[in-house]
């Protein structure tokens, strides 16, 4: 884990100053760093920034979008002239971000945790060490920091665009930069409205509610004679539709996921409860003298491994199993308690193997 340290720090596309700045990051971002290539470092590219995939390798998939190519690559700008930021799999869903490209050729995705870029190591401080579990989780749960001090171009832009950051050279400004601040002074009309928006986002993610708040700010900038205050709305409400709400989005799938993969487990822990209550046999004191119990079925052409046959419970492989002395054959199909020699397989092979010493047939 990581923590930029540059007033307004340039991410690029690879490892050098030659490659593109697609983004800046603001002092006190976090970022997941993943290696370093000499004096850069490898980082995950926000969740909540806005990346591109050609719209050739991706389908429809409910509100989002599913890979149908394999490899496909992930880039930084809708097109190819800059190096590409990873490569997605086949089949992963990819969450929808805004409007496709003025070709129609390129579609606008947050970004993945297969796309990554780079930081000069100047500009990042080892903030904490994560463990592989957690990667996914704080990747996910991070979010921008606003460029403070930054002022608008005449295009509504920000100066914290792309090119003009901290890369090797340039020192940081003082204070932290932690704190979302606006673009600008906020008018006695913007100053409710901006701390309803701070007050949302110290929520949690999943409960973030912007809509109250966009609908003001589009009345401000509508109704508004200072010019001044609409571009400070203009701004907050463009932060609010660029990052907040599609990581709200993410995070809301994210959820959504996790409870379908509950339901899963719960039908499958079900099965197995109806299949065990069948065979009449579940837990009795005959079958704890065994090292375990359940069916036996072949093991097939496809499996590089020692054994012969599989024990499974239910759906759910057990052992491999292996003798020299019996011939599983006679067994298969058939509910039966095991003792033996257990023995490591590569973790590939999903199970360990049982040298079996001892069988015996509890139900058919």
């Amino acid at each position: 884990m990581g923590e930029v340290t540059g007033s307004m720090v340039n991410v690029r596309t690879g490892a050098s100053t030659n490659h593109f700045p697609f983004m800046r990051l603001a002092r006190g971002s976090d970022v997941v760093a993943v290696g370093g290539k000499g004096e850069w470092v490898e980082i995950l590219v926000p969740a909540y920034r806005k990346i591109w995939i050609h719209r050739d390798y991706v389908e429809e998939a409910g509100e989002n979008l599913r890979v149908k190519g394999s490899r496909v690559r992930l880039r930084a700008t809708p097109g190819t002239r800059n190096a590409p930021l990873g490569m997605t799999r086949k089949g992963q869903i990819l969450i929808l971000a805004g409007e496709d490209d003025s070709n129609a050729e390129w579609v606008g995705v947050m970004a993945p945790m297969e796309a990554h870029a780079f930081i000069h190591r100047d500009y990042i401080d080892h903030k904490n060490d994560l463990e592989a579990s957690m990667v996914a989780t704080v990747f996910r749960g991070i979010r921008p920091v606003a460029l403070a001090g930054a002022t608008t171009t005449d295009s509504g832009s920000i100066s914290g665009a792309p090119g003009g950051g901290d890369d090797k050279k340039g020192s940081p400004e003082k204070g932290d930069g932690r704190e979302i601040r606006m673009l600008g002074a906020l008018s006695e009309r913007l100053q409710p409205i901006y701390e309803k928006f701070q007050s949302e986002t110290k929520k949690n993610p999943r409960d973030w509610q912007f809509a109250s708040i966009l609908e003001s700010l589009l009345a401000i900038e509508k109704g508004s004679e200072d010019v001044a205050e609409i571009e400070v709305a203009v701004e907050l409400s463009r932060n609010i539709r660029e990052h907040w709400l599609p990581l709200h989005q993410r995070i809301v799938v994210i959820e959504k996921d996790q409870a379908e993969a509950r339901r899963q487990r719960e039908i499958a822990k079900s099965k197995e409860t109806e299949i065990l209550r069948r065979t009449g046999q579940r837990g009795s004191r005959e079958e704890k003298q065994f090292l375990a119990v359940g069916w036996i079925v072949p093991l097939g052409k496809h499996r590089k491994v020692e054994g012969t046959h599989k024990l499974l419970k239910g759906n759910r492989l057990l052992y491999y199993l292996k003798s020299d002395e019996v011939d599983l054959n006679e067994y298969v199909n058939k509910r039966v308690g095991v003792e033996g020699v257990v023995e490591e397989q590569p973790p590939s092979a999903g199970a360990q193997l049982i040298r079996l010493t001892r069988l015996k047939v509890l139900s058919e």
